[in-house]
């Protein structure tokens, strides 16, 4: 019964959102991100933590912005992933402008995989389905989630042909396989890893940090490419695509781990450069 309930929730607020105009879902964002981060203030007092031990030469007021628009841009990656029915069906270039897409071209054509590389930034929902609306088999690793939306939340992620690898027992056999048989694997690497990790400079701070990324790249000769999606507004977004990074085989765990931090250090860029767009309310400095 409950099950029933949640589902026919959701589908009205799915149907509602996709035929409402394009004011009126703004409208909803802001009153949404009014009632999140100002009514409720969920995990605002984290968010704020995390904000200010990142980047202490920030005001109060420079921090209390920065907060307001996360909360801002977490209501418009809601929206947008509730519309991804939308991305699907339309032409590309409505919703996302490519910057980079030759290194994305030129390491997908040597037939080894390619591991995308990027974190909890903008709609990263909506950057797994536009990589693959572009045609590259992406697959997705995922965290197994208990809700009892999970199997609605599934069928819009893979509207695009989008695949999914959930963090389960077998996951790491399934990602090597994708990565042989030349496909895409798209990895958030900005989740606290505890002590499966390795301990990464991350914002200044200490972290720990998944090591797969590296460790996988250099076992199957997997480019890495970080990736993100910046949002220019509601609905538009921009793709970035860095150069690759490639892990020579024979690399020994200093290599490794100097690798791992690279990348960790290009998200960090990335979030410094965009600081609402990251998810601040994150407890990722646990381990230290």
């Amino acid at each position: 019964m409950k099950f029933r309930f949640s589902q026919i929730i959701f589908k009205t607020i799915y149907h509602l959102v996709n035929i409402l105009p394009y004011k009126a879902r703004k409208i909803i964002c802001r009153m949404t991100a009014l009632l999140i981060g100002r009514v409720f203030r969920v995990r605002r007092t984290v968010a704020r933590e995390n904000i200010k031990k990142s980047f202490p030469n920030l005001g109060k007021n420079e921090i209390n912005s920065i907060l307001n628009d996360v909360y801002l841009q977490l209501s418009f990656t809601l929206m947008e992933f509730l519309r991804t029915d939308k991305l699907a069906a339309g032409p590309l270039e409505k919703y996302v402008e490519i910057k980079g897409e030759d290194y994305l071209k030129d390491a997908f054509a040597r037939g080894q995989g390619i591991i995308f590389y990027t974190a909890h930034f903008g709609n990263w929902e909506w950057l797994a389905a536009v990589l693959s609306k572009m045609g590259y088999p992406v697959t997705a690793v995922a965290r197994s989630q208990s809700s009892l939306l999970n199997s609605e939340i599934e069928k819009i992620r893979q509207l695009t042909g989008l695949d999914l690898i959930y963090r389960e027992k077998g996951a790491i056999r399934k990602t090597y396989r994708c990565l042989q048989e030349g496909k895409c694997l798209l990895i958030l690497g900005d989740q606290e890893a505890h002590h499966k990790g390795w301990k990464v400079n991350f914002l200044g701070r200490p972290a720990s940090a998944f090591k797969g990324a590296v460790q996988l790249s250099a076992r199957t000769g997997a480019a890495v490419i970080p990736v993100f999606l910046v949002r220019k507004k509601l609905e538009y977004h921009q793709l970035i695509i860095k150069p690759p990074i490639f892990v020579d085989r024979k690399a020994d765990p200093e290599e490794l781990h100097s690798r791992l931090q690279e990348l960790t250090d290009i998200c960090g860029e990335m979030i410094t450069r965009f600081k609402s767009h990251w998810l601040w309310l994150h407890r990722r400095w646990k381990s230290y």
